[in-house]
């Protein structure tokens, strides 16, 4: 169970990755960036990851989901996917 669990967390990383990255946004969920359209296929993921404290956007009403995460930032959301219990132990 905890490598299924490690590997949700990395298919949600890598999603994070190819969709946008982390730096401070409202915690309204994915309607609150501005280039991210409720049509797109990401949307919801997004959202619920805005949602749960685990993404955040760029401070200016953006996502920027075509940009690079960094390594830097892929800790931020390890460690706050950590700290919200997303990853639970049995």
């Amino acid at each position: 169970m905890k490598k299924q669990t490690l590997s949700l967390l990395t298919a949600m990383a890598i999603t994070a990755a190819v969709s946008g990255h982390a730096m401070a946004a409202p915690e309204t969920g994915a309607a609150s960036f501005t280039d991210v359209p409720a049509g797109h296929w990401s949307y919801a993921a997004i959202d619920q990851l805005v949602k749960d404290g685990v993404l955040e956007g760029n401070g200016d009403g953006t996502f920027a989901g075509n940009r690079s995460m960094s390594r830097y930032e892929m800790a931020a959301v390890v460690a706050r996917a950590y700290g919200k219990r997303i990853i639970r132990k049995n």
